[in-house]
């Protein structure tokens, strides 16, 4: 937990570093942006005009200002690398976006040239609070040994990420299968917007199987699962005694019987509740399982899964645990890539000896999830 703000320099002036701006703006006893870098004088302008937070278009300037205790470096994958090594020489800690890098090369490189460094990556998947919770059962033994997964909430390494931290798999031989199917569906919003015109698309759905040795992950997305109501997200987690089907957990209670509950999320604002409006916690009957650190502030609950990711790097920095180092990223960055070779190529493919398999995973421990109390 901070005593203080975490004091972070934001690196970008895109819509991925509005998350930390938002963030930063609703809770700043917990986040404080130091210094915003932007790449043109057009960008920093728009910043410092709509969050009225110090900008540079000069990086050294943007890390010495405001003595910020990490970066968080939100821009396109082709220019992190250059950027983290700038961070890297100037000795400053760093939050790096998802994907640290494009291809396995690039990859292999970026491990290569910041291992050892101070290096997290903004993996928040695992913090959506809705996923935290399932993480906490799936880690608490309620479903006993945990043997397979299927995640359909997000795209390549963000549920590459979920499955390696719901099965607990670390950097292991893994076989992969995949294929693509197309899925024509009406398009009734974008990112940002309903539309006025629905229209009628044909999207790419991926569909694969990553085996490990005693674990099975399954995977299967389309982009317009993201944004559509007709294309909802959906996770089921199976174990010896119980598993987790969206958002109902069934398991074993004693001979004859079975508890089928529901997750409770528990928010503000409803019916003639006059706290604001925000998520406050879920829970499985009793039990505590994610919490938000950041209420009362109305926040989605992606935006509290990014501040969390900015919270925990500063933790870090400061002497706590890591939460999502470089090496998990680049796993779960090069299995995603696996997936859509195994697609193309019609082949299942084995991964190869990576240079980061000497580390321990982050998915191999207990208690990655946000906090959590189950008994």
């Amino acid at each position: 937990m901070v005593n203080a703000p975490a004091r972070i320099a934001v690196i970008g002036a895109g819509w991925r570093a509005s998350y930390a701006l938002r963030v930063a703006h609703a809770r700043p006893d917990l986040v404080q942006i130091t210094c915003v870098y932007a790449r043109s004088a057009e960008s920093a302008e728009r910043v410092r005009a709509q969050w009225g937070v110090p900008v540079r278009t000069d990086l050294t300037e943007a890390l010495g200002t405001g003595d910020p205790e990490a970066a968080f470096v939100c821009v396109p994958r082709e220019a992190v690398a250059g950027l983290a090594i700038q961070i890297r020489d100037a000795g400053t800690p760093m939050l790096l976006e998802t994907p640290p890098a494009a291809d396995r090369d690039a990859l292999f490189r970026i491990y290569g040239e910041l291992r050892g460094h101070q290096v997290q990556v903004s993996e928040q998947y695992q913090f959506q609070p809705q996923h935290a919770a399932r993480l906490a059962i799936a880690h608490s033994g309620l479903l006993g040994k945990v043997g397979s997964a299927s995640v359909s909430v997000a795209h390549d390494y963000h549920a590459v990420s979920m499955l390696r931290l719901l099965l607990s798999v670390g950097f292991e031989d893994v076989t992969i299968e995949a294929r693509t199917e197309r899925d024509n569906v009406r398009s009734v919003r974008t990112r940002d917007s309903w539309r006025d015109e629905p229209v009628l698309i044909e999207q790419e759905v991926l569909s694969g199987r990553l085996s490990w040795s005693e674990r099975t992950g399954h995977y299967a997305f389309g982009s317009e699962q993201y944004v559509s109501p007709l294309r909802t997200r959906h996770m089921w987690v199976r174990g010896t005694d119980g598993e987790i089907v969206d958002d109902v957990v069934s398991h074993y209670v004693a001979p004859g019987q079975v508890a089928r509950t529901i997750l409770d999320r528990d928010e503000t604002g409803r019916d003639g509740d006059l706290e604001g409006a925000h998520l406050r916690h879920i829970r499985l009957g009793p039990d505590l399982l994610a919490e938000n650190r950041f209420a009362p502030a109305r926040l989605s609950d992606d935006e509290i899964a990014l501040g969390e990711c900015l919270l925990r790097t500063v933790e870090h920095v400061r002497g706590g645990s890591a939460f999502y180092p470089l090496a998990d990223a680049c796993e779960d960055a090069y299995l995603a890539l696996l997936l859509h070779e195994a697609a193309r190529t019609g082949s299942s493919v084995r991964a190869q000896p990576r240079p980061w398999q000497s580390e321990t995973s982050v998915a191999q421990r207990s208690g990655n999830c946000p906090s959590s109390r189950m008994r």
